[in-house]
Formats: C-alpha cells, structure tokens, sequence
C-alpha cells in the first residue's frame, strides 16, 4: 500500500526513487503522479536525503485533483467531496497522504498541475508511438503535464524536468474497452509485416 498513513516503514523504500533521480544530477523538477500522495513524499524525501533541490510537482487528473487544487490556493486543504476523472489509478478525493503531500512540495518549491484526461491519454498515446513505452494513464499524466507547464511558460529551455513514470499500461484499459477503441487483433504470422510497416512510418 503506497500510504504512509498505514504502512510507513514499507513507504520507505520509495525513497530510493527520489535518491535515484539525484544521482542522476542536473534535474530542476520531478513530476510525479499523484493519487493518495505516499509516492510524492518518499520521493520528495529521498531528494532531500540527497541534497537534491529539484522541485517537486504533483500531477493529479483535473477531476480529482484535491492535492495539485489545494497547491494551486483553489482549496483550503485536499480533499474534495465529488470527482470525475477516468484514469482509474488517482481517483483519490480524500488522499491518506494528502497534507504530508501538499507540505512537501511546498517545502520544495514545486507545484500542482491538474491535467485533463485527454491529454493524459494523448501523452500514453505518445510515448508508446515515440518511446515504445505503454504506461498507464496515471503515469502518462505527469508527461502531459511537463508539456503543459512548457506551454505556459512555466518551464524553460535551461530546466531538466523528470518525469516519474510508475505503472505499466496493462493495469489500467479502461480507454479501450469501447468497441470503436478496441485495438486490431494481430497473429503471430502478422507481427513481421505489421512491424515493418510501423518502421517505415518513423
């Protein structure tokens, strides 16, 4: 259970992501997807453990986003009473972790971004086309919401954002269960024909 509020001992093997990312060096911001807010304050505090002074920024979609809300002065603390998002994995309107969630960004410098489901598929759409990589929605919404803060002026061209990207595609079809959305079933004897075919299209 990724909640401090009831398994904090677990939650602190989470800070390895955070200490991970500071080794790297260089990073100004880490974007990460948030629902109930365990994975953002581990994170956040294995950059602190490792001096790391990138901001951290908490990404929730914009119909149930009560932690990025409350960042943004919208709401007095995180949690809200009605929700309307479909990405399955962040449908937290009262998160365990929120406040803890909220102080560490602050603490930080980071932000909130509320993002929209559309352009949370769109970023899962582009970094399977792009990057061959099939997140979730909850994990392509941190994405959407670099391109949104470079749109805005937010980000510049001398920031190194860094994008948390946490669970794999297959935990969350939800988009794809319409008949219309439903991918083309493909045999084995079809996958050398198919592959070739997406190549000459990069």
């Amino acid at each position: 259970m990724t909640t401090h509020a009831h398994n904090p001992h677990g939650m602190r093997g989470a800070d390895a992501i955070g200490t991970e990312i500071a080794a790297r060096g260089g990073i100004t911001q880490v974007y990460v997807p948030t629902g109930g807010g365990g994975l953002l304050v581990a994170t956040a505090r294995g950059l602190g453990a490792a001096a790391c002074r990138a901001a951290v920024i908490s990404t929730q979609p914009a119909g149930c986003a009560p932690i990025a809300r409350t960042l943004t002065g919208e709401l007095s603390h995180p949690s809200i009473d009605e929700w309307s998002t479909h990405i399955s994995g962040l449908m937290l309107p009262r998160p365990p972790d929120g406040e803890a969630a909220v102080a560490a960004v602050r603490s930080s410098g980071g932000w909130g971004v509320p993002v929209a489901d559309e352009d949370a598929w769109a970023a899962q759409d582009l970094l399977a086309r792009t990057e061959g990589i099939f997140v979730e929605p909850a994990a392509a919404l941190a994405l959407a919401a670099v391109r949104q803060d470079v749109e805005q002026g937010r980000l510049g061209a001398a920031d190194q954002p860094c994008v948390v990207l946490t669970g794999h595609g297959l935990k969350d079809l939800g988009r794809f269960t319409a008949s219309d959305r439903r991918p083309t079933p493909t045999t084995t004897e079809e996958i050398p024909q198919r592959l070739t075919r997406w190549l000459q299209q990069l």
